[in-house]
């Protein structure tokens, strides 16, 4: 059985190649997916299919977009990131902000994932 790190380094990795349907294997079915309010991508969604909505945003609102991890810190069942994104927004503006990701876990599965995030050049 994978670490929970290791789940969520798999999250990261399944985001990077586009393989949104990898991402969604490693949720819960009941996943709380909470995006901050921050980002143009914001929302709470609720199982696959609402994560699957949130993604969908996402490649909306940036057409290119990278996530680089800092730093991952892992205590029971919650896996805590602290990372960078930055991008291209669809009007064509770069932009980047600060993140936490926080995830927290049932079963091996992301049950629940919160985002917070301080917005950078080109979201304010």
């Amino acid at each position: 059985m994978a670490s929970n790190t290791d789940v969520v380094n798999e999250a990261y990795a399944a985001f990077g190649r586009g393989d949104i349907p990898a991402l969604l294997a490693l949720l819960s079915d009941e996943i709380s997916w909470e995006g901050t309010e921050a980002l143009p991508q914001s929302g709470t969604y609720h199982g696959h299919d609402g994560v699957g909505e949130f993604f969908a945003g996402v490649a909306e609102n940036w057409p290119e977009l990278t996530i680089d991890i800092d730093e991952l810190i892992a205590d029971g069942d919650h896996v805590a990131s602290v990372g960078r994104g930055a991008g291209k927004l669809a009007d064509g503006t770069d932009a980047r902000y600060g993140f936490t990701h926080v995830f927290t876990f049932a079963d091996g599965k992301v049950a629940r994932f919160q985002e917070f995030a301080a917005p950078g050049p080109g979201l304010n």
